[in-house]
C-alpha cells in the first residue's frame, strides 16, 4: 500500500506500509521491513515500526525492532528505541542505536562501552564502569593512533594510547602501545608494548615483541579474566640472516610471572650454522656454533630456615641466577667415517640460600662409618665448566638386517661431569679429570610377522613389527684426582677410582598394523598403495645392566631406576598413554635394593569424536565406515529458502548463498589425565640435624609424611546441540583435593552473518 506525499508521485517520494527492502553497507546486506519512506535520491531511508537485520534466512536468527529508524547512505544509521531479538525472544533493550557506516579509514570518536546497569544501578554496591572512551586518528594510509580511557568505579582508572604503522612497500609493520593504570589506593603500573616486523631483504628479517610492566601485581589484582592473572608477560626478539655460506640467528626472550614478578630471560641467543664445507671429494666439515645467556630473577625461595631461636630467616626471600654457555660442534666426515668433536664452556652464578650438609669438617681423613655432620649456610654459589668430547662413528654394517653401528668415543672418566671445573669447593681454582676410551656397538633390527587371524573387521591382514635395540658399551678403569673429587661433591671421598664399565642397554618398540580392505567392487586401485593403519604401538624405554658393576662388593649390575612404556593408536584420535614405573625399592645398583615395581606416573590423552565411535563400530562390523561430510551437502534448507521467501527470486539478492554462515559441528571431546605418585616407607621425614655449636643452632625438625600422590583430569568438549548453536566446555578437576580448578563455558550462536552472539561463563 502506498500513500501519496505532497500529492504527486512525480516528486519520487512516497511512504510504503509493511514494505521490504535491502541496502548494502560496509560489505553486509541489511534487510529492512516496516513502514518505509525513501527520498528522491535514494540515499536516505526513514522507517517506523520496523525490523532490520543482516541475516538472510526466511526466519532470521536475530533482528532489531525499532520505533523509528533513519539511514543515510555511507554515513550513519540511527534508531530509537531498539530491542534486540534472538528469534522471537527479546534479549536487550537500548534507548537508541547508532552505527557509523562511512566507508574507509577515518578519524573519529570511539564508541564508548557501558552496560544498562551502569546507567541505572541495580544495587548501591554496584560499581559503574565505562570503557573505550577515546579518539581514533588516521592521518594517512600508513599509520593510525588510538587514545583510550577506561574507568571502573572504586577500582582503577586506565588510560593510554596505541600507534600502528604499516609500510608495505618497505616491508615494515608493527605497533607501539603505552598504558598506565592507577588504583584508587594510589598504586600505579605502566605497561609498554611494541611489536615490529621488518624484512630487509629476501635473506634477512627481524621480528620482535616487547612487553614490559612496572608493577605486575596491579595487573593481576585488576584482571577480570582469571587466565590473565596466571599468565606470563612475554617478550621476544629474533633476527635471521641467510648468507651464501650459512645462516645466522640472533634473538632473545623474557618471561615474567604476573603473580609474583619472578621470571627468566634469555639474552642473547646466537646460532651460527654454516653450510657443509667440502674439503676435497671425500671430506666434509659441518661446524655449528651456539651461544646462550640465561638469567633468572626474583625467584621465590622455599620456606626459610628455622634457626635455634625459632625465628624464620627472611634475609633472602628471592634469588637470582645467571647461566652462560658456548657450544662449538665440528663433525668431519671422511669417506664414510664421521669424526665428532664438541667443545663447550658453561658458567653459572646463583644468588640464593644454600644449606650444605657435610660429613666431617676434615675431608682429608674421611670415615664412611662416621655419621657426624655439620651445616654450612651460603648466600650463593658459582661454577664454571669446560668440556671436550670426541669420537668416531664407523660405517654401519649389515644395513638390511641387524643394522650394526660401531663407535669409538673418548669420554670423561666421570661421564656426568665436565672435563674441567671450578666452583666454591675449589675456591675458584680450575681442576680437571682424565679421559678414557669407550667402544660401543648398537644393533636395531626390524622383524615382521603376520598374525594368522585371516583378517579382522575392515582389515584384510594384521602385521606385527618387532623392533628391539641393543647397545653394548665398554670402557676401562680410571681414576680422578683428589681435587676433582672434592669439586664434584662435598660428601665424596677423595681419590675414588672409577671402575671399568661394560654396559648393556636394551629397548623395545612394537607396532601392530592393519591393512584395510579395498572398497567393494574396486578393481582399479593398487592394493599396494593402501596405507596401513597403526592399531597399537608400544614403546619401552631402555633398560641397562653393567657387568663390571655387578662384580663390586655390595653392588648389582642394574643401572635403570625407572622404566617408561608409551602406548599409541590411530583408532582413537590423539591417543597417548605413558606409564612410568619405579622398578626398585631403594637405590638401583645397591644389593639392598629389592625389585618392587611401583607405578610412579601416568599421563594419558585422547580425543573422541563422532567419527571415532563410528570407526570402532565399523571395526567390530556393527556399522559402516565413516564417510566424508563434504561429499554430500544437505540442500533441503536451501530449497526451502528459495521457495518460501521473495528475496530469493531469480535475480534477487541472496539467491546464491542462502545458508551463508551456518556451521554445523560434530561432537569432539579431548580428555587428559595426569597421575604422579611417590614411594612411601611410612617413616617420618627429618631435616638434617644442625651442629649445636653452630651459631644458627637448632634441632632436627620432624615433618609429617608427605603422601606425594597427585592426580588431575581436564576435559575440553565441544558439540552442536542444534544447527546454529555450539557449546564449548573446558574444565579441570583436581582429583587429589576433590575440587574443580576451573570452568569455562562458551555458548555461540551463528546469526547467519559475520556478527556472532557469544555467552561465556568462566569460574
Amino acid at each position: 500500500r502506498a500513500s501519496v506525499i505532497n500529492g504527486a508521485f512525480a516528486a519520487e517520494r512516497g511512504v510504503f506500509d509493511d514494505a521490504f527492502t535491502t541496502f548494502d553497507e560496509l560489505g553486509d546486506n541489511w534487510f529492512v521491513r516496516g513502514n518505509l519512506a525513501v527520498d528522491s535520491s535514494a540515499s536516505r531511508l526513514y522507517a517506523s515500526s520496523s525490523e532490520f537485520t543482516s541475516c538472510d534466512l526466511p526466519l532470521p536468527h536475530y533482528e532489531f525492532r525499532a520505533g523509528k529508524v533513519k539511514w543515510v547512505s555511507q554515513s550513519y544509521l540511527v534508531a530509537r528505541p531498539a530491542v534486540l531479538y534472538i528469534r522471537d525472544v527479546p534479549v536487550a533493550w537500548l534507548p537508541f542505536l547508532f552505527q557509523d557506516t562511512k566507508p574507509g579509514r577515518r578519524s573519529g570518536i570511539l564508541i564508548p562501552q557501558f552496560g544498562f546497569n551502569d546507567i541505572v544501578r541495580p544495587t548501591r554496591g554496584y560499581n559503574r564502569q565505562i570503557t573505550n572512551l577515546g579518539y581514533y586518528w588516521a592521518p594517512n594510509d600508513y599509520m593510525d593512533a588510538i587514545f583510550r580511557l577506561d574507568w571502573l568505579s572504586s577500582r582503577y582508572v586506565q588510560f593510554g594510547g596505541e600507534f600502528n604503522y604499516s609500510w608495505r612497500n618497505r616491508f615494515v609493520n608493527g605497533g607501539i602501545a603505552l598504558n598506565r593504570q592507577i588504583e584508587v589506593e594510589g598504586s600505579t603500573s605502566t605497561q609498554l608494548m611494541w611489536q615490529h616486523q621488518q624484512a630487509f631483504s629476501a635473506a634477512s628479517q627481524v621480528n620482535f615483541s616487547l612487553n614490559y610492566v612496572t608493577d605486575s601485581r596491579v595487573m593481576a589484582d585488576n584482571a577480570i579474566d582469571p587466565l590473565l592473572s596466571t599468565q606470563q608477560i612475554s617478550s621476544a626478539a629474533n633476527f635471521t640472516r641467510r648468507f651464501a655460506w650459512g645462516n645466522v640467528t640472533l634473538g632473545g626472550t623474557r618471561r615474567q610471572n604476573v603473580t609474583d614478578g619472578s621470571g627468566t630471560m634469555t639474552l642473547p641467543s646466537l646460532t651460527v650454522t654454516p653450510s657443509p664445507i667440502a674439503i676435497g671429494r671425500h671430506v666434509t666439515w659441518s661446524p655449528t656454533f651456539r651461544a646462550v645467556n640465561d638469567v633468572g630473577f626474583k625467584t621465590p625461595l622455599s620456606p626459610q630456615l628455622i634457626v635455634g631461636s625459632g625465628v624464620i630467616d627472611t634475609v633472602l626471600a628471592t634469588g637470582s641466577s645467571r647461566s652462560s654457555s658456548l657450544n662449538f660442534d665440528t663433525p668431519i666426515t671422511i669417506a664414510g667415517f664421521t669424526w665428532t668433536n664438541r667443545l663447550s664452556y658453561a658458567d653459572r652464578v646463583v644468588t640464593a640460600r644454600n644449606v650444605l650438609t657435610r660429613r666431617e669438617p676434615d675431608l682429608s681423613t674421611p670415615d664412611p662409618t662416621d655419621s657426624t655432620t655439620f651445616s654450612v649456610v651460603r648466600d650463593g654459589s658459582f661454577d664454571s665448566a669446560i668440556n671436550w668430547e670426541t669420537g668416531i662413528n664407523l660405517p654401519p654394517l649389515l644395513r638390511s638386517t641387524l643394522k650394526l653401528q660401531p663407535t669409538l668415543t673418548v669420554r670423561n672418566v666421570v661421564s656426568s661431569a665436565p672435563f674441567m671445573i671450578r666452583n666454591t669447593q675449589t675456591n675458584g681454582e680450575w681442576v680437571q679429570q682424565g679421559k678414557r676410551l669407550e667402544a660401543s656397538l648398537t644393533a636395531r633390527p626390524d622383524l615382521f610377522g603376520r598374525l594368522g587371524l585371516g583378517g579382522f573387521g575392515p582389515f584384510q591382514a594384521i602385521r606385527h613389527q618387532f623392533s628391539p635395540s641393543f647397545a653394548l658399551a665398554w670402557s676401562p678403569e680410571a681414576t680422578v684426582s683428589e681435587e676433582f673429587a672434592r669439586a664434584l661433591s662435598a660428601n665424596r671421598t677423595t681419590g675414588t677410582a672409577e671402575p671399568p664399565r661394560m654396559l648393556l642397554t636394551i629397548g623395545l618398540s612394537q607396532n601392530f598394523q592393519g591393512k584395510p580392505r579395498p572398497p567393494a567392487g574396486d578393481t582399479t586401485s593398487d592394493p599396494r598403495g593402501i596405507r596401513p593403519v597403526s592399531l597399537l604401538s608400544l614403546n619401552t624405554s631402555q633398560f641397562g645392566y653393567d657387568f663390571e658393576q655387578a662384580k663390586l662388593e655390595g653392588r648389582t649390575g642394574f643401572v635403570t631406576q625407572t622404566l617408561t612404556n608409551q602406548v599409541q593408536s590411530e583408532l582413537v584420535q590423539g591417543l597417548t598413554l605413558s606409564l612410568t614405573h619405579d622398578l626398585w625399592k631403594g637405590q638401583v645398583g645397591s644389593d639392598t635394593a629389592t625389585f618392587d615395581p611401583f607405578l610412579q606416573s601416568v599421563n594419558a590423552q585422547f580425543t573422541l569424536t563422532d567419527r571415532t565411535f563410528r570407526g570402532i563400530f565399523a571395526l567390530l562390523g556393527l556399522a559402516s565406515a565413516p564417510t566424508d561430510r563434504r561429499a554430500a551437502p544437505d540442500t533441503t534448507a536451501a530449497q526451502y529458502t528459495r521457495q518460501s521467501d521473495p528475496r530469493f527470486r531469480p535475480g534477487s539478492f541472496g539467491a546464491g548463498n542462502p545458508l551463508q554462515g551456518s556451521r554445523a559441528r560434530g561432537f569432539t571431546a579431548s580428555v587428559s589425565y595426569s597421575l604422579s605418585r611417590q614411594r612411601q616407607d611410612g617413616a617420618p621425614v627429618l631435616q638434617p640435624p644442625f651442629d649445636p655449636d653452630d651459631p644458627f643452632g637448632g634441632l632436627p625438625l620432624p615433618v609429617a609424611p608427605f603422601d606425594g600422590n597427585r592426580s588431575s583430569v581436564s576435559l575440553n568438549m565441544s558439540f552442536a546441540p542444534t544447527t546454529f548453536w555450539s557449546v564449548r566446555w573446558n574444565t579441570q578437576y583436581n582429583i587429589t583435593d576433590g575440587r574443580f580448578e576451573s570452568h569455562q563455558l562458551q555458548l555461540e550462536r551463528d546469526l547467519g552473518a559475520p556478527q556472532l552472539e557469544r555467552i561465556q561463563v568462566v569460574d
